[in-house]
């Protein structure tokens, strides 16, 4: 309501000095024409002197009204620069989001022209609405902008006052750390086996219990008789040997040893027949 005040204000001041201007020049014509054009063709003629100072005199008031408009020009452009303290006068109602009323001409005797938006609005009450807001962003101790999508008229008739409403500016998104490559854990050298305490090899025993050439018979079928012993191996007796004999090297290999066919024992059952053994080493 203040700037709409303001703004009537400046309206009748320039509508009234350039009233006053015109009535002036009317003023000063009409008395020009009304008294004749000043005396010139005889200077020595003294009536047409005393007409021309009293038409000079007639001037020099009309003048004299003429400077008293242009004071009181001068005059009003100083008031208007004492209104015209923009942040004092929209700091008022600063807790409203919504800002003052603005149109396009009482804008521009606020800023002066200034254009706060690049490139510039269309519209310069824009500018006014955008500072309004800046400035209850300082009141209120934030930081606020003009939310170009949230405005409404001010006004019944279309007189092009508008308002806007204002919002917080948003917060920049914070710069992320960037994240540390994880370190790799050490690779570990496998633990190696430990080496296993061989086992020492049986020492040289003799083959027990003795065996008979019927007994061994049934523990070794014929099939599997040459895998312990083969002819080449029979050397002590060549192919005249005893079935017994596979059972003796069977027991020897069995615990890593062969039978050394020079060694060995033997003797009669209780039936008489005959049962032996080797020894192994």
């Amino acid at each position: 309501a203040i700037l709409a005040q303001v703004s009537i204000k400046v309206l009748l001041c320039r509508f009234r000095k350039r009233t006053m201007a015109l009535l002036a020049w009317g003023m000063l014509l009409f008395v020009v024409r009304a008294s004749g054009e000043l005396c010139s063709d005889d200077p020595s003629d003294m009536s047409c002197l005393q007409e021309n100072k009293m038409l000079l005199s007639k001037m020099q008031k009309l003048g004299g009204a003429r400077i008293d408009v242009e004071d009181e020009k001068t005059s009003m452009e100083d008031l208007m620069a004492d209104e015209t303290n923009v942040e004092e006068y929209m700091a008022k109602d600063s807790a409203s989001p919504w800002t003052m009323c603005f149109g396009n001409l009482d804008c521009k005797i606020l800023l002066g022209g200034r254009e706060l938006f690049k490139p510039p609005r269309e519209n310069y009450r824009d500018n006014c609405i955008q500072k309004n807001c800046e400035i209850k962003g300082k009141e209120s101790g934030k930081e606020l902008q003009w939310d170009v999508n949230q405005w409404k008229p001010c006004d019944k008739f279309f007189i092009g006052r508008f308002q806007g409403k204002c919002v917080p500016k948003p917060t920049p998104a914070p710069t992320l750390a960037p994240t540390p490559e994880p370190t790799p854990e050490p690779t570990t050298s496998p633990t190696p086996s430990p080496t296993p305490v061989p086992t020492p090899p049986p020492a040289p025993f003799w083959t027990k219990p003795r065996i008979t050439n019927a007994d061994c018979e049934k523990e070794i079928p014929k099939k599997n008789a040459k895998n312990y012993l083969s002819d080449s191996q029979m050397r002590r007796r060549g192919k005249d040997y005893n079935y017994r004999d596979f059972c003796i090297q069977a027991q020897c290999v069995a615990k890593g040893k062969n039978w050394n066919q020079e060694k060995w024992g033997c003797g009669d059952d209780e039936n008489g027949n005959a049962e032996c053994d080797g020894y192994c080493e």
